[in-house]
């Protein structure tokens, strides 16, 4: 009986686990049979890595998301910022949407290419008998047929050495019960072991040389089963190594990530402190038209015709606002004091500035918008500041430059029109202009 025990043999980063024992003592073929048996579940593991890498990014496509949802709210509600760099702020949160889309694009192509890849395999290549994989009855049946002729060859040569090794203990113990036993006797004893030996000697070297006979054949009858499952086992490396390739493949998001990125900054780039601080002014600030009465003391906007001659008179914009640090968001229950005209003259477009006591759950909160009224076909607007279009489709203009819109402002913020200096059409960002 040959005894075995477990150890696990290592090549720098490789382990095999195998049995200790020699491949061609009989049985020890089990190791190779063991590799078979392994397949299937090195799929399962295979497919169950795949699918947990797929989770890794469908979570972080999810934390992406929620980041930019969590912060388009904030900044259209809590934050305080306007203008072009409000823009830039956006452009973070949209960055986060696309690549929240490409991460969750990656996740699909990962679980659903892997999943049908490796399962389709397992099925064509781990086909299933009653107790074992066809493969693996396959390769026991063969192994065991080639054993089968040399171990009962390796039998007589163990039983005649066990008979020689009972010879020699029954010769011991003739010599160690001499002095019991009569001369003669003793003698015909010893004759006869030594005679049962030298037949089994005989016999013994007679099975040797017929096992050394054999062994070429067990040999080559081994070796054909042993390259059968070694090149099985190849095919299956080869399609893991080739299933790796592909994942690596597939899960390469590098330009997809680059692009999202080259959009924020471009968007970047639109950011214009000279633009912002322009139109607060316009909106919000000493670029606003002065209040000032007509000939019969009622207030209108300078520039545009008195009400004694049928203009429109001043009315207040009916807009709350506190006159406290508009950045602090400190909880406070009172009112702001009522507007008064003949104290606060200027007019507050409510479009873009919009300064908010809330109630004390909520705090205070000051934000400013930076989209005016909305800028429609076939109005005429003046440039706030000089663009260069970066693109084919883009229009360039000077600052103060009229342009003539043809079509609306868009999701993002552009519009498109004609340069009425030049004659050049093309499309602009509408924070670059206001309405003339």
């Amino acid at each position: 009986m040959t005894l075995r025990r477990t150890k696990t043999q290592k090549a720098s980063h490789l382990s095999v686990e195998v049995e200790q024992g020699n491949f061609w003592d009989v049985g020890n073929y089990k190791d190779v049979l063991k590799r078979i048996s392994n397949v299937p579940k090195l799929c399962d593991e295979f497919l169950r890595m795949f699918h947990e890498r797929a989770i890794v990014e469908k979570h972080y496509a999810k934390e992406l998301t929620s980041f930019a949802e969590r912060w388009e709210e904030r900044l259209t509600t809590k934050v305080p910022e306007y203008g072009t760099l409000l823009d830039g702020w956006m452009g973070v949160t949209a960055e986060a949407r696309q690549l929240s889309e490409v991460h969750m694009h990656c996740k699909d192509k990962v679980d659903d290419i892997m999943k049908e890849r490796i399962e389709s395999w397992k099925r064509e290549h781990c086909k299933k008998g009653m107790f074992h994989l066809k493969s693996y009855k396959r390769a026991n049946t063969a192994f065991s047929k080639a054993q089968d002729p040399w171990n009962k060859r390796k039998a007589k040569i163990d039983k005649y050495r066990a008979n020689i090794l009972k010879n020699d203990k029954e010769e011991l113990q003739i010599r160690a019960n001499a002095t019991n036993v009569p001369t003669d006797k003793a003698k015909a004893m010893l004759d006869k072991v030594r005679t049962e030996k030298r037949k089994t000697e005989e016999k013994l070297r007679q099975r040797i040389d017929d096992l050394l006979k054999y062994k070429e054949t067990y040999r080559r009858e081994m070796e054909v089963e042993f390259e059968h499952c070694q090149e099985e086992e190849r095919v299956r490396i080869e399609f893991f190594k080739e299933t790796l390739r592909l994942y690596q493949k597939i899960s390469i998001v590098s330009g997809e990530i680059e692009n999202s990125h080259a959009i924020l900054i471009a968007r970047l780039e639109r950011v214009n402190a000279d633009a912002d601080l322009q139109k607060f002014a316009v909106c919000a600030g000493v670029n606003m038209p002065m209040i000032i009465p007509d000939s019969n003391g009622v207030w209108f906007e300078e520039g545009n015709p008195p009400p004694s001659e049928g203009g429109t008179a001043y009315t207040p914009a009916p807009v709350k606002r506190t006159m406290s640090n508009p950045m602090d968001t400190s909880t406070s229950n009172a009112d702001p004091p009522a507007y008064q005209p003949d104290t606060q003259p200027q007019q507050q477009d409510a479009n873009f500035l919009s300064v908010q006591t809330s109630n004390a759950n909520s705090g205070s909160d000051w934000s400013l918008n930076s989209d005016t009224a909305p800028i429609r076909s076939g109005s005429v607007v003046r440039a706030l500041y000089a663009y260069t279009g970066t693109q084919v489709d883009e229009l360039s203009f000077g600052e103060g430059d009229t342009i003539t819109v043809s079509e609306a402002e868009d999701s993002d913020g552009w519009l498109k029109g004609t340069n009425n200096s030049t004659g050049a059409s093309g499309k602009f960002p509408g924070n670059y202009v206001v309405a003339s």
